[in-house]
């Protein structure tokens, strides 16, 4: 709110002219570089995703132009939905039904294959993750000071969760506060394209919402460590 240059006054001409031009360098320069992985001396180039959620079709331009990002969207599934676990297979789309996301074209996206996932799912994986103890196993911590990350909380705090009851089943459903809750949403899509990137948690179950409510464990085996 407090934003001081915005991406008019770089680039000029349209808001949208200008956030393409504003996404096209971001995405550039992110993709570039190459990234080391705590822990060891692997590199890697950034995998970047672009919020398609809004500015659509100007997301769309940018992602084509560079041809090195991936648009995504994300779909709060509420508890009067079919659920995640229980959509149907669909030609030309990958599907995790482990981690709540598909890879696939969508009704405009003209060819591009748009990276949707659960976000009320992974709002809540998230959360546990935080609120895990520190350094155990699937715990979510921040480098440094605690001071240096306030801003970043702040938007954490952006959004807030309930229990919603429908249908024979419970879903945490998430809410916005009407405060800014951008960067909560970048971790958000950061965790869930790590997981189509090939991140894991050991022991995701899988329910079923069909009237047979199978249930099926995802083995260490199949989930890495």
């Amino acid at each position: 709110q407090d934003v001081k240059l915005r991406l008019r006054d770089v680039y000029g001409g349209t808001m949208e002219s200008a956030l393409q031009s504003g996404l096209t360098d971001l995405i550039g320069t992110h993709t570039s570089r190459q990234w080391i992985r705590e822990g060891d001396d692997a590199r890697f180039q950034a995998v970047v995703g672009a919020d398609s959620g809004d500015n659509t079709t100007t997301v769309y331009a940018a992602v084509r132009k560079l041809g090195v990002a991936i648009p995504t969207k994300g779909r709060g599934i509420g508890a009067k939905q079919v659920q995640w676990v229980d959509f149907p297979d669909r030609d030309g789309e990958e599907i995790s039904r482990e981690y709540h996301w598909t890879l696939g074209p969508t009704r405009g996206s003209k060819g591009l294959r748009v990276f949707q996932f659960d976000s009320n799912w992974w709002k809540t994986f998230v959360t546990r993750r935080m609120k895990s103890p520190a350094n155990s196993p699937g715990s979510l911590s921040l480098f440094g000071d605690a001071s240096e990350h306030v801003h970043f909380a702040t938007h954490c705090k952006g959004e807030y969760s309930k229990a919603v009851s429908a249908d024979g089943r419970t879903v945490i459903e998430w809410m916005q506060t009407g405060k800014d809750n951008h960067l909560w949403d970048c971790l958000i899509g950061a965790h869930a394209l790590s997981a189509k990137n090939g991140a894991t948690l050991t022991g995701i179950t899988v329910v079923s919402q069909q009237r047979d409510r199978r249930k099926v464990v995802i083995p260490a085996s199949r989930m890495g460590g």
